[in-house]
């Protein structure tokens, strides 16, 4: 079994999106715990998490609460 060098293995990127402030500051801080972890960006809405998507493609987005209008499908185009 291969030993992982955790040294040189770049962190997860994270892009956490949901409509309250306070949502996205606490997955913030939960997230920030573990160093394999990079939160790169937060956005209260689709038209922000889209436009942030496509410019520092993360690993990972979060989808938390979001506005009843908003189409999560299209932040994935």
């Amino acid at each position: 079994m291969a030993c992982v060098d955790r040294a040189s293995t770049p962190p997860v990127t994270i892009l956490i999106v949901d409509e309250l402030q306070i949502s996205r500051d606490g997955l913030r801080l939960l997230l920030a715990s573990d160093t394999r972890l990079q939160v790169v960006a937060d956005a209260a809405g689709e038209p922000a998490a889209t436009a942030l998507v496509r410019d520092l493609r993360p690993d990972i987005l979060l989808l938390g609460s979001l506005p009843s209008a908003a189409e999560p499908a299209d932040m994935l185009r």
